[in-house]
């Protein structure tokens, strides 16, 4: 039997670089580096770099695993900030209604390919002073195709991140540099499912981060890539240039749109270029979220949201009577309500056998 602490003393590092480094299940959300302690950790390139030993300075020290989406720590932990909602559904969740919405903006809705709902919510959050400030994830400099978490300062910020991403994005590291460099005390935080995980585990380990979390919005999610193998591969059957894609999202099919066209791939072709990680995550909704927001596909400009806490409710209410949103009943849709049901069951199952063949004790 290993020891419960290793000989180093560098507990959560060890597990880190054991159970997720190891094991390729980075996200480089960026939960582990905006959380240790001593500023031990930093994503570079998309991968967690150790600067120096931690051991050094702090011993015993669990928080970097214990916050990171793909250890066990902390989950059951995660679900006490979303149990209180009146509704259960095994597929996706605890949740307080279920509609459709889209953004009342028409340039917004266009822009956004899938009714506009969060960049509107954001938008009309900071706007109004409800939020400060505001974690998105806009096409970086360089690399429209490359998503770089940033602070959004004001509202108009929020547009620069209009569009579906499905490359990996620092997120927490990003929500971090909001209230430490940026002394913001009211932060909304839109990302994935493993970044709403990640967000929940630093508020249930009682991280003086957490603290100014006011909101997090999570997005309907079947996987993100490998953005080079994925981008060489399109390239290569497509003869798609990644300097020309201005928009990627799933509709049926992942459709690329190009200054050329609109080219659509099937989508079994690009699931070999999901991450590692990816292939073990089982949320499909973004389960512990305030508000879950995804793709109301066949509809155009359509979003399906989640709420699923009653601060969310409340928010999101204040949104729809300041006429910033418009909604209707998901019951006129049912066929979507299954979709849903269909696309979060299918992630579980898929997820099953990867997770049994990767499964080994934690220490926590």
């Amino acid at each position: 039997m290993e020891p419960l602490y290793p000989a180093s003393g560098q507990v959560a590092y060890s597990l880190l670089e054991k159970n997720i480094l190891e094991k390729n299940l980075c996200t480089s959300c960026g939960a582990c580096e905006a959380t240790c302690p001593t500023s031990a950790l930093q994503i570079v390139d998309g991968k967690v770099k150790r600067l120096y030993n931690c051991n050094d300075f702090i011993e015993s020290c669990q928080v970097c695993h214990s916050v990171c989406p793909h250890s066990e720590s902390l989950l059951l932990d995660s679900l006490q900030f979303v149990s209180e909602a009146p509704n259960k559904s095994e597929a996706f969740g605890y949740f307080r209604k279920i509609i459709l919405a889209q953004s009342t903006d028409p340039k917004t809705r266009e822009k956004s390919h899938g009714g506009g709902v969060v960049t509107s919510l954001v938008h009309y959050g900071i706007e109004n002073k409800i939020f400060d400030s505001a974690i998105v994830s806009p096409g970086g400099k360089n690399d429209r195709n490359r998503p770089e978490a940033s602070v959004a300062l004001t509202a108009n910020d929020v547009f620069s991140a209009i569009g579906s991403k499905f490359f990996q994005s620092s997120v927490v590291s990003a929500y971090r540099d909001a209230v430490v460099n940026h002394g913001k005390t009211r932060v909304a935080v839109v990302g994935l499912p493993c970044h709403m995980v990640a967000l929940r585990k630093t508020q249930a380990w009682q991280h003086k981060l957490s603290k100014e979390l006011k909101m997090i919005i999570g997005m309907f999610c079947s996987g993100t890539f490998s953005q080079n193998p994925m981008l060489e591969y399109l390239a290569l059957k497509y003869k798609i240039q990644p300097s020309k894609i201005k928009q990627m999202y799933f509709a049926g099919k992942f459709v690329v749109e190009t200054e050329d066209g609109v080219i659509q791939v099937p989508i079994p072709e690009i699931k070999a270029y999901s991450l590692n990680s990816c292939k073990t995550c089982m949320d499909f909704s973004s389960e512990v979220a305030d508000i879950s927001i995804g793709s109301a596909h066949p509809l155009k400009n359509t979003s399906i949201v989640v709420i699923r806490t009653k601060r969310a409710e409340e928010f999101f209410d204040r949104a729809v009577e300041s006429g910033v949103i418009s909604i209707r009943s998901i019951d006129q849709e049912p066929k979507l309500l299954e979709h849903v049901i269909k696309a979060s069951t299918t992630k579980r199952e898929k997820a099953h056998c990867p997770i049994q063949t990767r499964k080994s004790p934690e220490r926590v």
